[in-house]
């Protein structure tokens, strides 16, 4: 990682640590220095600062705000296997009704 790369996100690191005391005020989700965080770490530092500053350019009061993802140019990686098989358990409350009940959800482990 280059040096200007991780002081951009040491810089990143202090306003999250500092945005607290202040009052939430982004009108996108996620917000935008989780975006800003998953660019940097997921794209070019060149790619990356284009996108963030288009970001904060469009986070204003004169903005609608919604939900809007960061998107990468680099192909994802698969970090998981299979799925888990799910079964699920109908157990009444009471053993003279079969209503109301709880669901117990049971699951097997990945091998």
């Amino acid at each position: 990682m280059s040096a200007l790369k991780t002081l951009c996100l040491a810089l990143l690191t202090l306003y999250r640590r500092l945005a607290p005391l202040k009052p939430c005020c982004c009108r996108f989700y996620p917000s935008c220095s989780t975006y800003a965080l998953w660019l940097l770490l997921h794209e070019r530092l060149d790619k990356a600062l284009f996108q963030i500053a288009r970001r904060l350019l469009a986070c204003n009061p004169y903005s609608a705000g919604g939900i809007n993802y960061p998107t990468s140019s680099k192909p994802l990686q698969v970090k998981f296997s299979a799925p888990i098989a799910c079964a699920y358990y109908l157990i009444p409350l009471s053993p003279s009704s079969p209503t109301p009940y709880y669901i117990l959800k049971a699951s097997s482990e990945r091998q």
